[in-house]
């Protein structure tokens, strides 16, 4: 069975697919990160932007964020 951290990545990666099919429109990372945090409740909003910056460097793909400063 997948724990909650594969599971995790796994729907990054399966974001991340979207946000290539989606180019050149920009998924908002930041809005993203919050849905994934009310589903995946181990993680901070933060910790999982941090994990999709990382997923969509690697994969070259654009973004943008409405992350209040």
């Amino acid at each position: 069975m997948m724990d909650d951290d594969e599971e995790l990545m796994r729907e990054i990666n399966r974001q991340a697919d979207r946000a290539e099919e989606m180019r050149p429109a920009r998924i908002d990372r930041y809005a993203l990160a919050v849905t994934l945090a009310g589903r995946f409740q181990q993680h901070s909003a933060e910790e999982i932007e941090e994990l999709l910056t990382g997923v969509w460097r690697e994969r070259r793909l654009g973004w943008q964020s409405t992350k209040p400063r």
